[in-house]
């Protein structure tokens, strides 16, 4: 996090389909100060409901189960920290090949 962020900046949240049909294609979450990708996921699933089926794990696990997260090129695990002035991509995983 650099000096020119405030600590109270919001996350920005680019949502990918279908996720963008009920998040809207972008959004700004609040953020006091840094917390975890697990945290931040929970927040949003108790204010949107319609997240809850993308975003569950288990204790054992280091990823959400249905939607990857992304800062940059990174994949976020569940423990990665997330601080203000974050920009994510958020889109629902998807099995085969």
């Amino acid at each position: 996090m650099t000096d020119s962020v405030s600590k109270s900046a919001p996350v920005r949240v680019a949502w990918h389909a279908p996720l963008d049909r009920f998040m809207g294609a972008e959004s700004a979450e609040a953020l006091d100060g840094e917390t975890t990708l697990a945290s931040f996921l929970i927040a949003l699933r108790e204010r949107e409901p319609k997240l809850a089926p993308f975003t569950k794990w288990e204790d054992k696990d280091t990823k959400p189960w249905g939607v990857l997260v992304l800062r940059g090129s990174e994949i976020l695990k569940l423990r990665d920290a997330l601080y203000p002035g974050d920009s994510l991509d958020m889109m629902v995983m998807v099995e085969g090949g």
